[in-house]
């Protein structure tokens, strides 16, 4: 859909096009320093009304990360120790701080708990995608590249496709040095 800004002289400036129509086009003699003029102006007020929106969706993304925050005390992601680092429109950068009780009998970070954070990571950025649906996985696929071991683990996830009722995504878990240790893809369906 092409942006366009309703001008004084009676036109229309379509943004995307680039393009000007409408009675002063057609009917006025418009110089070019008028024309510039009046095409500034309107990309001056398209600048400013998606500064604004920017504004409005940040803090959208902030209320909606309150949110998540607190509807996660005490459940599983509590339990795993699980931090939301940063949010994108796209894209959540999770963190665990990985201790003992998160490895195995040979001392590597358990798989189970790199399924969990890239099950969990995937998880929160297709609830933010659609937000007030229920979402659930339905197909998990990790693949482990690397051994991880106890301390910082960042886990990456996005968005990579959606349709009406189906959500596909990508993750990945890297150590404190960013050596990729496992990588994910998964599948969620709105319920």
């Amino acid at each position: 859909m092409a942006s366009r800004a309703r001008t004084a002289l009676g036109g229309t400036w379509h943004m995307a096009l680039g393009t000007w129509s409408g009675e002063c086009a057609a009917h006025c003699a418009l110089s070019s320093a008028q024309f510039l003029q009046v095409r500034a102006m309107c990309r001056f007020a398209a600048e400013g009304k998606e500064a604004g929106m920017e504004e409005d969706r940040e803090q959208a993304r902030q209320a909606q990360l309150q949110q998540l925050v607190q509807a996660a005390k005490g459940t599983f992601w509590d339990y795993l120790g699980c931090e939301l680092i940063r949010l994108e429109d796209r894209r959540v950068v999770v963190g665990l701080t990985a201790g003992r009780h998160h490895l195995n009998l040979i001392g590597l970070v358990n798989g189970g708990v790199l399924s969990s954070l890239l099950d969990n990571a995937m998880g929160i950025i297709v609830m933010l995608a659609r937000p007030g649906e229920k979402v659930v996985t339905t197909n998990l696929n990790v693949q482990f590249v690397a051994p991880l071991y106890e301390g910082p683990l960042i886990v990456t996830a996005e968005l990579l496709h959606q349709s009406r009722k189906m959500m596909t995504t990508l993750g990945r878990v890297t150590d404190g040095e960013g050596r990729l240790g496992t990588l994910g893809s998964g599948s969620f369906r709105v319920i």
